[in-house]
């Protein structure tokens, strides 16, 4: 006789533990990566496209929360400093607790532009002709790479040593959303300036550039002196410059937009319409 528990079995070993809490929360957070990459994905493309802005009160709050008073660094590269127009300069001054800029001379960049470049928040060109190709370049690639560009009238159309290049092809690729073409009169329309009395009139009716400027001046018989070139454009015409009835219309401002950089064109000075150039640097942040 063996006792009545003799030929009972011993219950089998514990050979799959309880998880961790630890373990747990790694295996949740593994199938949300997906998901937030996804989200983030969606919300960068949502911005890129403007379908929601800094404007829109979440994303403001956050905004506002990372970076509350961040200042726009400007790069303004011109031959000197008295080569920048002064109403550009009294606009930014005017608006010092919304940007900061430093003026460069083309030449001082041509040496290892990326690196002196890469750290601003957008770049001017303005009040140079002559564009070194280093540092041509160099912009292209600080565009392509989702920097904000923008060009003022003649600005980097010639070359150092280079007296065959005329225009922004050369040095800029397709970046500048304009052409030099040949006018009426034969001539390239990038080297005469043309002098116009008429209004800059909004072309892109839901541009946020021109939100609130229909037509500049706004006054119905007022009209204001332009100083622009004959240019062809080749990306977004969001605003136009005309004079009387039956004057031809030019290019005001223009816009390119690449995968990740934007371009804006300025055929006059932008500092002569202060609030619109404060609004580009708006909408380029």
């Amino acid at each position: 006789m063996y006792p009545e528990d003799a030929g009972a079995e011993a219950p089998p070993a514990n050979y799959y533990p309880e998880p961790s809490i630890q373990s747990k929360i790694a295996y949740h957070l593994e199938g949300l990566v997906p998901i937030l990459i996804i989200l983030i994905l969606a919300l960068f493309l949502a911005v890129k496209f403007d379908i929601i802005t800094t404007n829109t009160p979440v994303l403001g709050i956050l905004a506002d929360v990372v970076e509350p008073t961040k200042k726009i660094n400007v790069l303004i590269i011109s031959e000197n400093e008295n080569s920048v127009s002064p109403f550009i300069i009294e606009t930014l001054n005017q608006n010092s607790d919304l940007v900061k800029y430093r003026i460069r001379s083309a030449n001082d960049l041509s040496i290892n532009p990326k690196q002196k470049i890469e750290n601003y928040d957008m770049i001017m060109l303005a009040g140079v002709k002559y564009m070194p190709l280093s540092l041509g370049k160099a912009i292209v690639e600080y565009v392509k790479g989702g920097g904000k560009l923008i060009t003022i009238m003649d600005a980097g159309i010639r070359r150092p040593s280079t007296p065959d290049v005329l225009g922004w092809e050369e040095t800029f690729e397709d970046i500048i959303p304009v052409t030099c073409e040949k006018n009426s009169s034969g001539r390239p329309g990038c080297i005469d300036r043309i002098y116009v009395r008429g209004k800059l009139y909004r072309e892109d009716e839901e541009h946020k550039i021109m939100r609130g400027f229909e037509e500049v001046p706004q006054e119905p018989n007022a009209y204001k002196d332009f100083e622009i070139l004959d240019l062809t454009y080749t990306g977004n015409e969001i605003a136009y410059i005309k004079g009387g009835q039956y004057q031809k219309p030019y290019p005001g401002i223009v816009e390119k937009k690449l995968v990740f950089g934007k371009s804006i064109y300025f055929n006059y000075d932008p500092g002569t319409t202060p609030g619109i150039l404060m609004a580009t640097i708006d909408y380029l942040k």
